[in-house]
């Protein structure tokens, strides 16, 4: 999802799918109906594994069906419905999960839905009780980061990604996110070390390098900048900004 049409992209929101691998509590059902659940649930998720997130969906269904409390399954539908861009569907399904057992990574996912459909309050309000709820949850500072920059408060923006990589040093994401803001504060040389860090942390992060191709734009070396942009394309060859730039 794109944040922010700066120049030709500068900040990426992408959610980070972060799905649970847990079997149903079979406690309080049927052995038979609880093994048949998570049997589904697991198939579930190798379709995921192979981008299937509507036939990934159909087979959690009959999981849910089996076990109408089954948070899990709840929490992972409703990232196979984000993938699916089908944003109110996810949101129900995340209420679904805080109302079964309330836990700070609904309330993220559900906070990310709801800034995909630009109600920053609701998504703010999420992150804030994410926050609450784990104060150590570096995406929740990330994705508040990114709600604030889609508000304007760009200040507000580098203190979560701050805490964010305070957090997590090595999220790649966040330094590449956190470079951007500082692009758009004109702030090129430390822009720039955040995108050296955010592609030494993970080297497939093409938009990472078409970044570095922008600020190396900006402070005049074009030499650097053309090798930068065809660095992103070669990682991602449909990625018509690098194209763009680099032409």
């Amino acid at each position: 999802m794109i944040i922010r049409n700066y120049l030709l992209l500068v900040v990426l929101l992408i959610f980070q799918i972060s799905l649970s691998g847990q079997n149903a509590d079979s406690a309080s059902m049927a052995a038979k109906d609880g093994k048949l659940a998570n049997k589904l649930y697991n198939e579930s998720l190798a379709l995921s594994e192979e981008n299937k997130y509507s036939e990934a969906i159909n087979m959690i269904n009959k999981a849910i069906a089996l076990n109408e409390i089954f948070a899990n399954a709840y929490y992972n539908r409703a990232c196979f419905n984000l993938q699916l861009n089908n944003t109110d569907e996810a949101i129900n399904d995340f209420n679904k999960v805080i109302e079964i057992e309330s836990n700070a990574r609904a309330f993220i996912g559900r906070g990310y839905a709801y800034l995909i459909k630009q109600d920053y309050q609701k998504a703010m309000e999420d992150f804030a009780f994410a926050i609450k709820e784990n104060p150590d949850y570096a995406e929740a500072y990330y994705y508040k980061g990114c709600a604030n920059i889609e508000q304007d408060k760009l200040s507000l923006s580098l203190s979560d990604f701050d805490r964010a990589i305070e957090l997590k040093p090595d999220y790649a994401q966040v330094y590449n996110d956190r470079g951007s803001v500082k692009m758009l504060m004109k702030d090129y040389e430390a822009a720039k070390n955040d995108f050296t860090k955010a592609i030494s942390f993970d080297q497939s992060l093409a938009s990472g390098y078409n970044n570095l191709g922008k600020v190396n734009e900006h402070l005049g070396d074009v030499k650097s900048a053309l090798e930068y942009y065809t660095a992103a394309i070669k990682i991602s060859p449909d990625n018509y900004i690098a194209f763009n730039n680099r032409g």
